[in-house]
């Protein structure tokens, strides 16, 4: 009889204590927080070609009397940094003016996927205000040295309303991807050359979505 006592005695002070506690499930491993998804168009990622001034993407001529290129922090569009160009392509008898930007670390670029969709956009913002079109051309170059080019004519240069930054969209369709064989899944870098002269601040170059 005492041993079935102590036995219910153990018992009750078990449940008792038991009754004290929750236990709580608990996963074996700790999940992720869950992050966004960086943005794209298409299967591209890398669109930001320049946004922030001049890293070491960032080449062009090495001819003082003739391109004149540096990092702005007292005018831009957005963020801390632009680039302010000013060139003069007869005054120290350049033959070629360029400045290239190997966006994305210069890693290869596959834009085939929006091609019809998507644009290279500039802003840009000129000290003699408004502007209806500017003395250059734009390239894509691949891997293989092909290069498509296109222009920037009146029709690729808006501004809305008294706005003094302008927008430049180059549709990747609009340049000659046949006539130079160049490879669109292959891009290496993107190409600015400068004629005649001019004076001009750039900023958040970009790849965006055609509306």
């Amino acid at each position: 009889m005492a041993v079935l006592k102590t036995i219910v005695s153990t018992l009750a002070v078990i449940i008792m204590f038991s009754s004290c506690f929750t236990f709580r499930k608990q996963n074996l491993w700790i999940e992720d927080k869950i992050r966004p998804e960086p943005n794209k168009i298409g299967n591209v990622y890398a669109l930001n070609i320049l946004n922030e001034g001049m890293g070491s993407e960032v080449w062009f001529t090495k001819n003082l009397s003739c391109l004149q290129v540096s990092s702005e922090d007292s005018l831009v569009n957005s963020g801390f940094k632009s680039v302010h160009i000013s060139w003069d392509k007869q005054a120290g008898d350049c033959k070629w003016l360029g400045l290239g930007i190997g966006w994305d670390a210069w890693n290869s670029k596959d834009l085939s996927s929006i091609m019809d969709s998507a644009a290279i956009q500039l802003r840009i913002y000129s000290p003699y205000g408004q502007i209806k079109s500017l003395p250059l051309a734009a390239c894509l170059e691949d891997y293989f040295g092909n290069q498509a080019w296109t222009g920037l004519g009146s029709d690729k240069i808006k501004y809305h309303a008294t706005e003094k930054w302008g927008i430049v969209q180059l549709p990747l369709n609009s340049f000659n991807w046949a006539e130079n064989n160049a490879d669109i899944s292959a891009i290496k870098q993107f190409i600015i050359q400068f004629e005649a002269a001019g004076d001009v601040y750039f900023d958040d170059i970009e790849i965006v979505k055609m509306k």
